[in-house]
């Protein structure tokens, strides 16, 4: 496996940080000094239980879609593409597209079924919440920690999840309101490309002990449409099934 780096400035950093836009070649997983080292590689799903390592807080799963499910997406209308809440008992995981009617939407979780029952597998609770949402807007600016165990990521379309290497982390500047109190200037800011799967250790603790990976929403550029991703949660608390369907 080779990975590339490639850098960028990113619009709304005044201390001048580079974004490193992680590109994955090949499917031999190796170690490679362009990696931050909190981060965790794998090409098969049977390897998830990797991100138990106490030096690992976010795995990453470079996906290959289908070229009809690429195209569809890429071609789809940036108004068009749906956006949908629904929340399911996690042992139907990997039957989720069966329940849903939109033909792109049914598409996509169909070939992200070996995803969705892996994610299952190391979620705690019994029912997970999926989200497909799209903006023009840079949702979440400040660098952060989620309070789940565990939520997995998947930019669609667009630019994709921004994290930082641990090393480069101050955790007392989170929650000032100000990236700069979190990352210096020498700091490199990591961020995925469409397509390829993140999970992401939370708050709320999963396996041995790990600090949250801190990260972002990306900037969405003014030439992009939007982006469009893919969200995944589990749930602790009993909830009604949601099914919700709206357009932009």
């Amino acid at each position: 496996m080779k990975v590339h780096g490639h850098h960028t400035a990113p619009e709304d950093d005044p201390t001048g940080h580079s974004v490193s836009t992680i590109r994955i070649d090949g499917m031999n997983p190796v170690d490679s000094p362009l990696l931050p080292r909190n981060v965790v590689i794998i090409t098969d799903w049977a390897d998830i239980d990797r991100l138990a390592d106490p030096a690992k807080n976010l795995l990453l799963y470079p996906w290959s879609p289908s070229p009809s499910l690429q195209q569809a997406i890429a071609t789809r209308p940036f108004a068009e593409l749906p956006q949908m809440e629904l929340t399911l008992p996690k042992d139907n995981a990997a039957g989720t597209a069966t329940i849903v009617e939109n033909q792109l939407v049914r598409h996509l979780l169909t070939e992200l079924a070996p995803a969705l029952t892996a994610f299952a597998s190391i979620s705690p609770g019994h029912t997970l919440h999926l989200s497909l949402r799209k903006t023009r807007e840079q949702s979440c600016p400040l660098f952060h920690t989620d309070r789940f165990a565990v939520r997995l990521l998947c930019t669609l379309r667009g630019p994709g999840t921004e994290w930082l290497d641990d090393e480069q982390v101050t955790r007392k500047g989170l929650g000032r309101g100000d990236n700069r109190k979190v990352a210096g200037p020498d700091a490199t800011i990591y961020a995925a490309q469409p397509f390829q799967i993140l999970i992401l250790k939370g708050d709320a603790g999963f396996g041995t002990a790990a600090p949250s990976v801190v990260h972002r929403s990306p900037v969405v550029p003014a030439s992009s449409d939007g982006r469009w991703y893919l969200r995944i949660d589990p749930v602790l608390t009993t909830r009604p099934m949601i099914h919700e369907w709206s357009r932009l």
